[in-house]
């Protein structure tokens, strides 16, 4: 969803919309699949933040919906 790169067994992994250290939690609507690169990139950044900077269709959008 980040960087839009084919993911596959060996790079893709799960990310939280809400930090699990910013009290988040493991349901469904939480987590988004994206590469590992940009999940620990990301660490604690707001969602919509890093979103908009890593993919630019969303960089001017005022409302996302996922």
């Amino acid at each position: 969803i980040y960087c839009e790169k084919e993911l596959n067994v060996d790079n893709a992994t799960s990310d939280h919309i809400i930090p699990i250290s910013m009290r988040g939690n493991n349901s469904q609507v939480n987590i988004v699949v994206c590469c590992t690169d940009c999940n620990n990139e990301r660490g604690n950044l707001p969602f919509k933040e890093y979103l908009k900077i890593k993919n630019l269709k969303y960089k001017k959008q005022k409302h996302i919906f996922i």
